[in-house]
């Protein structure tokens, strides 16, 4: 007689299937995962040994989202054995732009902003403002970021910021923070479609998860886009362009050392005029 016909379960015969669609799940959920957050997946930012060896002065003018001019400023950047410091002094005028549906505006702003870091490896020290207007000082803690804001006539408020998850010590971990991370910067290893990440401190910001202000910090996507032509005081020029996060765009001269040319923060461009 014929031997008798033999069948498989619809588990057995689906069990292929069923092995290979965690698999299947799991580079979907990657691949949703990296479109969304992309900084999640990249490696940290790696710098570079410090182009300059003798201190540096630039001078930039400022201007709004209207490219009207609002104020100037001047920087300097110290390096020496271990830190290096950057202060800047900066004068800005108030000022109010409505492009469509879109508002931009700002206060008047004088005064100084220091800020200094390892470096060896970027990492923050200490980043003071002192302004007419306000004051803001933030310094890396122990697994904490501490801020302190304070308003004339007003009594000083303090934060203590925790780390990102993917930010390990403050003391060995690169954190910039938004109108100091270009300098900071100069040193990447330039190459086009180069991605890393980094924490990013807004130090005084609206938080909309608490509907009050205070600092934010976050991991940052920092990509390399590429070179480009910059129209600069001193004609066409080619530029790397840096963006961090959402917003923020540096371009940088393309040749070494890579001085900053250019700094958009999202509402003013800061251009380096000499």
């Amino acid at each position: 007689p014929a031997a008798p016909a033999v069948t498989r379960g619809g588990l057995a015969r689906n069990w292929p299937l069923l092995a290979a669609l965690p698999i299947c799940l799991g580079f979907f959920a990657a691949e949703i995962f990296a479109g969304r957050s992309p900084e999640l997946l990249a490696t940290p930012v790696v710098l570079d040994p410090l182009p300059w060896s003798e201190p540096q002065t630039w001078q930039y003018r400022i201007t709004n989202v209207a490219d009207e001019p609002v104020g100037h400023a001047t920087c300097t950047l110290t390096p020496e054995a271990d830190i290096v410091t950057l202060s800047c002094r900066q004068e800005q005028q108030g000022y109010e732009v409505r492009q469509g549906q879109s508002y931009w505006s700002s206060g008047p702003l004088a005064g100084e902003r220091v800020v200094q870091w390892r470096r060896d490896t970027g990492a923050p020290l200490v980043d003071t403002a002192d302004y007419e207007q306000y004051h803001i000082a933030w310094s890396p803690g122990e697994g904490a970021i501490d801020v302190e804001v304070a308003y004339p006539g007003e009594a000083p408020q303090t934060w203590q910021e925790p780390l990102p998850p993917l930010a390990p010590l403050a003391q060995d971990t690169l954190i910039t923070s938004e109108g100091s991370w270009p300098w900071q910067l100069s040193a990447l290893s330039f190459e086009t479609g180069a991605t890393a990440r980094l924490a990013h401190l807004d130090p005084y910001t609206w938080r909309p998860a608490t509907e009050d202000n205070g600092p934010v910090l976050q991991v940052v996507l920092v990509k390399i886009v590429g070179l480009e032509m910059l129209d600069t005081s001193a004609g066409p020029q080619k530029a790397w362009r840096v963006e961090v996060g959402e917003r923020e765009v540096a371009w940088y001269d393309s040749k070494v050392p890579h001085t900053l040319l250019r700094y958009f923060n999202g509402m003013e461009t800061w251009e380096m005029t000499r």
